[in-house]
């Protein structure tokens, strides 16, 4: 198995894990809306940021495997 094979069968679980991650922030921020305490509030609102800091997490390391598997690709096109 070749290591762009390797990186194929890492994108799609990171990229499910990325839109996991984005819903659970929705979830949070639809929640921190519905909250009747100031407090309730910003807890709500911390973990929504939580949860945006692990999708921005995840995309950055999204975005340095496809750039992985291009750059691999492109290692076999010659002269």
């Amino acid at each position: 198995m070749q290591v762009s094979e390797k990186i194929q069968d890492i994108i799609d679980p990171v990229r499910w894990a990325m839109k996991s991650e984005d819903i659970a922030s929705k979830l949070y921020e639809t929640l921190e809306n519905m909250a009747d305490t100031e407090e309730k509030k910003r807890l709500m609102r911390s973990l929504s940021d939580m949860e945006k800091g692990h999708y921005y997490t995840l995309r950055a390391e999204y975005e340095l495997l496809l750039n992985w598997e291009m750059y691999s690709q492109m290692m076999h096109v010659g002269p």
